[in-house]
């Protein structure tokens, strides 16, 4: 399988349109150097799954993390439930094949800079 899941979630969540004004950013959150505490960040970690085995379907396990700004809640928080309803509203892909959201809306984590993290999970079934 060429390219990998999360590279493929990457692929889907960008020409979604629903993380547009996020920087994107694989396996880690990295705060940009003229980051002043206003920018958004959507953080992709590939995080487990089923062994994958020829001709059979396997079960790939991704988290988005959505990074807010400093004191910037609300509209990163409606931005978390867009991405869970386009995901419910469409759950076949041709890349992915079927995805949807394993957690609803997860409880918010906070940094010391006071910047909400949520941590959003979903489950991909691919079998070629």
């Amino acid at each position: 399988m060429t390219p990998s899941m999360h590279e493929r979630f990457k692929q889907w969540i960008t020409e979604s349109g629903l993380i547009a004004g996020y920087k994107l950013q694989m396996y880690q959150w990295r705060q940009l150097t003229a980051d002043k505490g206003t920018q958004r960040y959507a953080v992709i970690q590939p995080n487990g799954g089923t062994p994958v085995r020829n001709d059979l379907g396997s079960e790939f396990y991704i988290l988005l993390m959505i990074v807010a700004g400093q004191n910037d809640v609300e509209q990163p928080a409606l931005d978390a439930q867009a991405i869970i309803n386009f995901t419910q509203a469409n759950p076949f892909d041709d890349c992915l094949g079927y995805i949807e959201n394993m957690d609803a809306t997860p409880t918010p984590v906070f940094t010391e800079e006071n910047r909400m993290v949520l941590r959003l999970q979903f489950r991909i079934v691919y079998g070629e």
